[in-house]
């Protein structure tokens, strides 16, 4: 995952500690246990190739239907990580539907 068109890119590992930070934060205020995989890729359109980082949210069969929305979940680390991150663009794909969220190309160190 590139920091914002600079050519240095962030590592996995850091993705996978504010992960798991998220996932914390997440039992402790519902309860509930998703899993995260994550993994390095590279998108390609015509000549054109970047490194991206994959995260895919894993919903058990043992977090019931109490009120808990897993989709909300995804929606929430997404914006989390696109503002941490400071990524313009983050694409959601859910059973349902796919959702691209945007940021504005303007971003401020703060």
């Amino acid at each position: 995952m590139q920091i914002y068109y600079s050519g240095q890119y962030y590592t996995k590992e850091t993705v996978i500690d504010f992960l798991q930070k998220w996932q914390i934060k997440l039992y402790n205020d519902t309860g509930k246990r998703l899993f995260a995989a994550v993994s390095n890729y590279d998108l390609t359109l015509f000549e054109h190739t970047e490194e991206h980082i994959a995260i895919r949210i894993v919903n058990l069969p043992v977090n019931v239907d109490d009120g808990f929305s897993f989709n909300e979940a995804v929606k929430d680390v997404a914006y989390k990580l696109m503002i941490k991150f400071k990524q313009n663009r983050i694409l959601i794909e859910l059973n349902e539907e796919n959702l691209l969220l945007e940021q504005s190309d303007e971003w401020e160190d703060n």
